[in-house]
């Protein structure tokens, strides 16, 4: 796996203090068909000076992103029903202008009242007309974790920068109008002195720092007792629909706690010769021994936005999170694979957490060697 989606808090840090400034933050990614890149400014501190600007480096057209729940408060429809899985297409709502407050609703002064008529919580749908000036987008409420586009990334920035999940955004071009390419783009915000981040660098940001309301659901607040004097609490990821478990010893102990890490073995009901289940038991026994935990992670039912192994172990660390452990050594089984460069930037940024690698004692399983 790639490092792709590493932490890189620094030009993070810089935009979201940007965007609460009311300043313009530069956001690349991956289009339907190229890499793109946009303009985006938070809705609720949109100004004319921002909107001008945003308009003058932009094709002109701005849209509004915002949580498809924000968007049915407002009473923003969808424009077209998307089809079940489509994580790759922006869901477009109704176009928009404040009722009060503007003239024809072109200008950028005007867009930029309208914009924050769309971030306040106080607006209601009768604070609108349809159709207006401002395009709309309504984002899933998973953001980018489960569809990383435009719309998903502007919204979670908002989220994270303490501001209402609503921002403007548009495609940035150059002077001739041509659509402006990442290295381009990376002069033009030097240039200009204005942040550029990756929309994998937001990923990132909300599935290890800022889960999600409902990233992963308890079953039952109660812990269930199993044969060995385990405590089991299982989970269910909102994002891939899995059903996790994690194990824990009846008094974890202080300090770092030993969180050990097994996925589920997709041939182990079938295979009769893997070892799946003997790994299993080891691990648990480890567990035991060790005062520490196990964590079993499920095949997920259905896809995310981002790499499989990201969404394992984001749920990994917000189901421990929801059990009360910050401090834990993660101890992943070998399987003849390198820690991801990003997990191990994860431990050294995110929490008090360090990684290793846990030498096999036995020798790997058919599954292990296939991983």
């Amino acid at each position: 796996m790639t490092a792709r989606f590493c932490p890189t808090s620094g030009p993070l840090e810089t935009a979201i203090a940007a965007l609460r400034r009311g300043l313009p933050v530069l956001l690349a990614g991956e289009g339907p068909n190229e890499p793109i890149t946009e303009v985006v400014i938070s809705a609720a501190m949109a100004e004319p000076a921002s909107t001008t600007w945003a308009v003058r480096h932009s094709t002109g057209l701005l849209s509004a992103a915002m949580q498809s729940a924000w968007a049915d408060r407002l009473d923003i429809p969808p424009m077209m029903r998307l089809p079940d899985g489509a994580s790759r297409t922006a869901s477009y709502g109704v176009s928009v202008d404040a009722r009060d407050g503007v003239t024809t609703g072109i200008s950028a002064v005007d867009r930029a009242h309208t914009a924050r008529v769309l971030a306040d919580s106080a607006s209601a749908p009768d604070d609108l007309t349809r159709p207006g000036h401002v395009l709309t987008y309504r984002a899933d409420e998973f953001g980018v974790l489960r569809r990383p586009l435009v719309a998903e990334a502007a919204t979670d920035l908002c989220a994270i920068a303490g501001l209402p999940p609503v921002a403007l955004t548009a495609s940035v071009v150059h002077d001739s109008g041509a659509s402006m390419p990442a290295e381009a783009a990376a002069d033009f915000a030097v240039r200009e002195g204005i942040p550029l981040i990756h929309i994998t660098e937001i990923a990132h940001r909300r599935l290890y720092h800022d889960h999600p309301d409902g990233r992963v659901r308890p079953h039952d607040p109660r812990c269930r007792s199993t044969d060995g004097g385990l405590c089991m609490h299982e989970f269910t990821d909102g994002l891939t629909n899995a059903r996790h478990a994690v194990l824990l010893t009846p008094s974890v102990r202080s300090g770092p706690v030993s969180v050990f890490v097994v996925r589920e073995c997709p041939h182990g009901l079938l295979d009769p010769n893997c070892d799946c289940q003997e790994n299993l038991r080891a691990h648990r026994l480890r567990a035991e021994t060790t005062g520490g935990a196990l964590v079993y992670l499920r095949q997920a039912v259905r896809g995310g936005g981002i790499h499989p192994d990201e969404t394992e172990y984001g749920s990994c660390v917000a189901m421990l999170e929801a059990l009360g452990i910050e401090e834990f050594d993660l101890v992943w089984p070998d399987t003849g694979l390198e820690l991801p460069h990003c997990v191990s930037r994860l431990y050294q940024t995110s929490h008090r957490i360090s990684a290793r690698i846990v030498p096999p004692t036995h020798s790997r399983s058919r599954h292990e060697a296939f991983l």
